[in-house]
């Protein structure tokens, strides 16, 4: 099994250093310095009607684009479509964008990756290309694909209680397969074990750098045991987006509702009496 971090990590030997399908800006709003003016007059009434909607809204008739950067933080950040359960951008996975190389986050499910290869490829890259692959958990839908990209030479980074289900992952496979049925092989494909010397486990407040980027680990239990919020930003400077996997809540494309993924109360009670 393979060292736990803080840890340094450039495609050369570790060094130590000081000691998680969403991603948010954690740049805080600037403080008020001034007061707000108070009102002196009173607001003018409107004495016009509103004018109405003649026309109607356009609708969206370009189909969305395989990556694009997200706008709400300053780090770029490429979003790449998984296509799980065979639905556009169900889910995501993160391409983080460094001085020095690329990082991704998240790897959806096995039968994800040749379309992942074709959205990389999209922007002149390979798997053998990045520099590192965080999961924030171990489900298939997030971390599916990881041994995909371990076998192209990208170190994976992931929870303690996850890296020995990556390393073998024939009870995942049982499990899943048990739960999805006849849906497993279309949906979600077999993992491939990722050898020790490319599989790191990373215990809470651990720090990764790896292309420039700098990857902290958050404790994130609640929708598994097995879960980290990865805090992501520069390596010479403050966070700036937090990728929180299924911990924080999941909106489906074209629906407002929202859903909090914490499992029964029942799973939780078999997971700990697994040692999950």
């Amino acid at each position: 099994m393979s060292r736990q971090y803080p840890c340094r990590h450039d495609r050369q030997p570790l060094s130590f250093v000081k000691h998680s399908q969403h991603a948010l800006s954690t740049t805080p709003r600037a403080s008020r310095t001034t007061p707000r003016a108070s009102r002196t007059s009173p607001r003018a009434s409107r004495t016009t009607p509103r004018a109405s909607r003649t026309t109607p809204r356009a609708s969206c008739t370009t189909p969305r684009a395989t990556s694009r950067y997200l706008p709400c933080v300053a780090l770029a950040i490429t979003s790449l479509d998984t296509r799980y359960l065979g639905i556009p951008w169900t889910a995501r996975a993160f391409l983080v964008h460094g001085p020095r190389g690329h990082a991704l986050v998240e790897c959806g499910c096995a039968v994800a990756y040749e379309g992942l290869c074709a959205q990389l490829a999209g922007l002149g890259l390979a798997p053998r290309d990045l520099s590192a692959l965080f999961v924030t958990h171990i489900h298939l839908d997030h971390a599916g694909g990881a041994g995909h990209f371990a076998r192209e030479g990208v170190p994976v980074f992931v929870h303690p209680r996850g890296e020995r289900h990556l390393a073998a992952p024939e009870r995942l496979i049982a499990g899943s397969r048990a739960v999805h049925g006849p849906r497993y092989d279309a949906f979600y494909g077999d993992p491939l074990p990722i050898a020790a010397d490319r599989l790191h486990a990373v215990a809470h407040g651990g720090v990764v750098e790896t292309a420039g980027l700098r990857f902290e680990a958050i404790e994130t239990p609640g929708h598994a045991r097995h879960h980290h919020a990865w805090l992501a930003g520069p390596a010479d400077g403050p966070p700036e987006a937090v990728f929180t996997g299924d911990v924080l809540a999941m909106v489906s494309p074209d629906s407002d509702y929202v859903s909090v993924p914490v499992p029964p109360r029942g799973q939780v009670d078999v997971a700990r009496r697994d040692g999950h």
